[in-house]
Order: C-alpha cells, then sequence, then structure tokens
C-alpha cells in the first residue's frame, strides 16, 4: 500500500471546517472583505471543535484506516506539510511504515510561516544572482549586479521607477503586492525561473514595448488567479487552523509578530507573503480559537525503517537547510538527495531523475536508492538566455513574443505556445510489486480518499496548484 499525504488545509474528499467563499490562494491586504466574511463563518460554525481538528488526531486517524485495510507492505510519500504530518504519525505506538520518502521538508519545531516570505525573497534573489552569475546575457542586462533587481523594486515602493507612469495597473493600490506575488511565481515554478531576469530586466527598461509586454504578463497572471473555481476538495478553513496553533510561531501570542507587524515587515520584501497575512490575520484580527498542540509534534520520530528526504537547492517554501536538519534529526536510517534547481516539491512531470530515485527507492523498500543521476549532466542550468524552444514558447505565452529578452536574440524561430504543449505519462510510472496493495490513500487531517493504482504524477499533475495555462502555479503548503 502507497500512501500519498500532501499540503496543509488542501485537497482532500470531505469538506472540513470549510466556508461556503472560495478563497482566492493570494490574501490582498487591500482588500481583506472575504477573509473576514470566511473566518467569522468558520469561527460560528466550527469553532467549538476547531481544536479537534490537528496533525495529532489526524494521524491518530490515519494509523486506525490503515490497521482496516491491514496491507502486507506500507510505503509514505509526503510533501510539504505531509512531512511534519508524517513525522507526527512514525511517532505513534504501532505505527505502520517500511519506507517513508519526505519531499520539501517540514522538520517539526524549525520550519514557521512567520518567517516564510523572507525566506521566499532570499531564494528569489539566489535566482537572479544565478542568472547574472551564469549567463552572459542576464549579467548585460543588470550590469553584473545580482541585486539589481531588489533596487527596481525599491523604486517601484518608492514611487520612483518610470514604469510606473506607463503601467496604469501598477499605479493601482495594490499594484506593488500584485508584482510581488509575480516574483512569487517566477520563483516558485521551475519552469517560469527564466523569465525572472527577463520580467525585471523590462521593469527596469521600460521602452513602450516593454510595458505592452509587461501588460500582457499582467492580464495572463490575473486570468489565471481568478480563473480557478470553487471546489469540493479544498478547505481553507483546515489549513488556517493549523497554522494558527501549529505552524505560524514558537514563541508566545506577546512575542510573536502580529497582523499590523507583517504589514510592516513585509513592506520592503522583494517577494509576497500570502500565507503570513493569512493566518496572522485569522490569529489576531478574527481572533481564530488555537489550541496547544501535541508535544510530538515538536519532536523528530527515530524510524527504524529507510527514510529518503528530497530537497530541492532553489525551494521558496521550505529552505534548503532545512533537508540537513531533517536528517539529522531523524537519525541514521535517514538519507538526503539534493535535487539541483528544483523548487518546492522535488517531483514534477518532467524530472526524470526523480522519478527513477522515487521508483526505485520504493520498489526497493529503501534498501536500494541509485542517485546517480542527480551527479550526472542530467541536471543542466535554467535557460536564462532564453536561447531554446520551452524558454522562447513561454515567453510567447507570457508576454506576447517569443524574444525572451525583448532584445531581438532568438535562436530558435520553431519555438511552440506553451499553451499548445501537453504532458503525458504512461502506465510505466506505476512501477509497483504486484503482492502490494496497489492503493493511494490521500489524507489531509480527518479526511481520506482511497484511489486505484499509484501514480505520483498523476497527483503532482491533477491537485498541484496550476494556472489556467496548465503551469504550475506558486507553491503552498
Amino acid at each position: 500500500m502507497a500512501i500519498y499525504l500532501y499540503e496543509l488545509g488542501l485537497h482532500f474528499h470531505q469538506i472540513t471546517l470549510s466556508s461556503l467563499f472560495f478563497m482566492q490562494f493570494y490574501f490582498n491586504p487591500y482588500n481583506t472583505t472575504e477573509y473576514v466574511n470566511c473566518n467569522d463563518y468558520v469561527i460560528a460554525n466550527f469553532g467549538a471543535v476547531s481544536a479537534f481538528y490537528n496533525t495529532y488526531n489526524a494521524a491518530m486517524d490515519l494509523k486506525e484506516t490503515i490497521e482496516i485495510i491491514n496491507p502486507p507492505k506500507l510505503g509514505i510519500y509526503a510533501l510539504s506539510y505531509g512531512t511534519y504530518f508524517t513525522n507526527t504519525y512514525m511517532q505513534l505506538p504501532g505505527a505502520r511504515y517500511d519506507a517513508v520518502i519526505l519531499d520539501g521538508p517540514l522538520p517539526p519545531g524549525r520550519w514557521l510561516m512567520e518567517f516564510n516570505a523572507i525566506w521566499n525573497s532570499h531564494v528569489s534573489q539566489d535566482l537572479i544572482s544565478l542568472c547574472v552569475r551564469e549567463s552572459s546575457v542576464c549579467s548585460e542586462a543588470f550590469d553584473s549586479m545580482g541585486h539589481y533587481p531588489r533596487l527596481i523594486m525599491d523604486q517601484l515602493i518608492d514611487g520612483s521607477l518610470k514604469c510606473l507612469d506607463k503601467l496604469p495597473w501598477l499605479r493601482e493600490e495594490n499594484g506593488v503586492h500584485l508584482v510581488r506575488t509575480y516574483n512569487n511565481y517566477l520563483t516558485a515554478s521551475k519552469d517560469a525561473q527564466v523569465l525572472m531576469g527577463p520580467f525585471w530586466h523590462r521593469m527596469l527598461r521600460c521602452t513602450d514595448e516593454d510595458a505592452t509586454q509587461l501588460t500582457t504578463f499582467h492580464n495572463q497572471r490575473v486570468a489565471a488567479d481568478t480563473y480557478r473555481s470553487p471546489t469540493y476538495d479544498y478547505s481553507y478553513g483546515l489549513g488556517i487552523n493549523i497554522l494558527a496553533s501549529e505552524l505560524y510561531s514558537l514563541a508566545d501570542a506577546n512575542s510573536s509578530l502580529s497582523y499590523e507587524n507583517q504589514l510592516v515587515v513585509m513592506s520592503r520584501l522583494f517577494s509576497d507573503g500570502g500565507g503570513q497575512y493569512s493566518s496572522s490575520f485569522a490569529r489576531d484580527v478574527s481572533h481564530w480559537p488555537r489550541y496547544t498542540p501535541n508535544p510530538i509534534s515538536r519532536t523528530f520520530a527515530s524510524p527504524a525503517v529507510p527514510v529518503l528526504i528530497l530537497a530541492g537547492t532553489l525551494d521558496p517554501n521550505t529552505q534548503f537547510g532545512l533537508g540537513k536538519w531533517y536528517r539529522g534529526g531523524l537519525g541514521v536510517n535517514a538519507q538526503l538527495v539534493e535535487v539541483p534547481y528544483a523548487t518546492h516539491g522535488t517531483l514534477t512531470a518532467t524530472d526524470t531523475c526523480v522519478h527513477l530515485i522515487l521508483t526505485d527507492f520504493f520498489t526497493s523498500w529503501g534498501t536500494s536508492v541509485n542517485t546517480s543521476c542527480i551527479y550526472s549532466d542530467y541536471y543542466s542550468l535554467p535557460d536564462f538566455d532564453g536561447s531554446e524552444a520551452p524558454a522562447q514558447g513561454l515567453s510567447q505565452y507570457m508576454f506576447g513574443t517569443a524574444d525572451v529578452w525583448n532584445n531581438g536574440f532568438l535562436i530558435d524561430t520553431n519555438a511552440t505556445n506553451i499553451e499548445d504543449e501537453t504532458v503525458t505519462s504512461s502506465s510505466s510510472d506505476c512501477n509497483w510489486e504486484d503482492e502490494d496493495v496497489e492503493i493511494v490513500l490521500g489524507s489531509t487531517l480527518a479526511a481520506f480518499f482511497v484511489v486505484v493504482c499509484l501514480i505520483v504524477l498523476f497527483f503532482t499533475m491533477k491537485w498541484a496548484p496550476k494556472t489556467s495555462d496548465g503551469l504550475m502555479s506558486d507553491s503552498k503548503l
């Protein structure tokens, strides 16, 4: 049996702690009405029982479910919050598991939503510095200074950026907020990383053509974010409930950053802090009822079976160094694999190397882990020059031109529109021993669903946050 544990408060079959309001992913500090309405609804209807919806109780539910199914063997693949959840589950007396993968690791007592936007900003800067260091086109665009886009953001915040005169949407009250969310998208999406430099280059130069292309980018992102429709496998309330009590801060109420503090701290950041906004707003403005987490959710498990930790070197959501922290906490049976240039969740539709590692690990139940592809020439730098078809196709879709840097530099004239590209997977992805129960048990707290046949790629593409163009959107927990 294989268990797939996904994101915080998201994507499960049964409505739990949910409101009647569909919440947008980005928290807009300039329009909090929908959050007031949703928070008030959830508190009024579920406030008296919300403390029961916690990580520990959900882990107990999962344990009892596994006992009923009683599979011959059990493998767990956990992503993001799922890694925190799995660490709690592994500490339960009698909990069954034979091999575990923790992807996008969130170790207990270490990762906190309170400061996550600061880390997002650091990773955005790392990405731009990498672009300047490794690409002559990028280096020339920013005068060899990896911090140049940070200065552009300062000009935007201060109102002195010349592009403000050409972009009406940028002059709106939430203009800076929108740019930060776009920066999040360019950092969190592995495909879109190649557009980070070109986006800020257009912001700096801002010819009439640049302004037109930036407006096209803006319109595509707005359309993508508003395209999402209400869904019955989502619970904003469940996510906020866990964040507010377990994962926002380790400090006491008087020392942790309040919502007003967050507005000040994030006013000068390079990236947006939607998670900090929504969770601190729920705590301090809506007075969301909070509970005391079970102590084992703050301590490391001591697994006696193989555990594989996967960490992306450009993960904007769970810091790259947390992989080492998690490995040290779990002990000798934990192994860490660091995936070059990967973002949050190293398992993607196109990363064959991670697919091979995962398949090798689970089919051998952790006794064999072939990571040779990590150290081969499989991983190449992102196409910062914009000289290849995928980057040019994405540029065509997002900017309205295949000329990635808008500098007349177009090598591959056969660049395709990203909108027309599809990703397929074969049945060979479901590579499990015949004797095992081929089940995926998706669990987020109290709710579970069972699906025949484990194809992790299927889960990644179906339930990972996407935009209307089918691209991976900004990573969530």
